[in-house]
């Protein structure tokens, strides 16, 4: 919190010009996106789970002896991008779909 303030206060005053802010915006951009599209991806998997959507293909591949959900690894990548070791094909669909859209859009905003 400190470092954010301070960060901030320098910022206002003009002494960080050092500081490529359109690249943190952009990197920032790239995170939310790849956050937004694991929250889609678990969003599906839930409701197929209820049985809302349909299970079109069980599961597309399995990760789980390269990096399985359990361990260290595959529980941060799974809390930040909603890392799945076997999704869906509807839940890959689902993540490419909406990160493909968003990536587009995003492109054609930050051309302007």
């Amino acid at each position: 919190m400190v470092i954010a303030v301070t960060a901030a206060m320098l910022l206002y005053r003009g002494m960080l010009t050092w500081f490529p802010l359109p690249r943190f915006f952009q990197g920032t951009a790239i995170f939310l996106m790849l956050f937004a599209s694991g929250l889609v991806l678990h969003g599906i998997g839930e409701f197929q789970e209820a049985g809302i959507l349909p299970t079109i293909v069980d599961h597309v591949w399995s990760t789980h002896r390269l990096l399985s959900e359990q361990g260290a690894a595959g529980k941060l990548l799974k809390g930040i991008f909603g890392y799945n070791e076997s999704p869906s094909l509807l839940q890959v669909l689902g993540y490419l779909a909406y990160l493909l859209g968003c990536g587009t859009m995003w492109l054609r905003l930050s051309k302007r």
